[in-house]
């Protein structure tokens, strides 16, 4: 499978606002693609639980910024860099926000 000229990678990089970086694996069939390998250990380091709401950006090459939402419809405040397991990666995005969910994005063809 071909995005943008990308060839599916077995990993995708999600990005929290902290700058944290978790490395999680990709399964795809004939017409899906979901995260797999590494989700649920996000997902409980996360503590997200069912009725959230979690938006996704795609950066290319496999990196998505993620921002979670509680059921009050509330980002949730994550700790900072330097807090979280071994498998979570700090990048050199540091504190800047990826993805303002007011801004105007741009159309795209999928």
């Amino acid at each position: 499978m071909r995005r943008d000229g990308e060839e599916l990678s077995g990993v995708a990089k999600v990005i929290v606002p902290s700058g944290h970086a978790w490395e999680i694996g990709l399964t795809k069939d004939q017409s899906n693609i979901w995260f797999d390998e590494g989700w649920q250990k996000f997902v409980e380091h996360h503590s997200i639980r069912f009725g959230y709401l979690l938006v996704f950006a795609y950066r290319g090459c496999f990196n998505f910024s993620v921002l979670i939402f509680d059921m009050s419809a509330c980002e949730i405040p994550y700790p900072c860099p330097g807090v979280g397991p071994t498998s979570a990666k700090k990048t050199n995005y540091g504190e800047k926000r990826f993805f303002n969910p007011v801004e105007k994005m741009e159309d795209e063809d999928y």
